[in-house]
């Protein structure tokens, strides 16, 4: 994990980087789709999802809390 800031209002966040060859192909995508679903729940008690960086050109994937 990794603290990150957005530029735009200095906002801090939280910044998990996972190496893209520890995904393999269909498990990966299940990943993507889970957290797809989380940035749209709204919980006190469940980390929320900013953003997921994914370029199939990276070595990483980024999920930004």
């Amino acid at each position: 994990m990794r603290l990150v800031t957005e530029k735009e209002d200095g906002k801090k966040y939280a910044m998990k980087v996972i190496e893209r060859k520890k995904l393999p192909g269909v498990v990966g995508k299940k990943m993507v789709n889970e957290v797809e679903i989380l940035k749209d729940l709204h919980h006190p008690n469940i980390i929320q999802f900013r953003e997921i960086i994914d370029s199939p050109k990276e070595k990483y994937v980024y999920l930004i809390m």
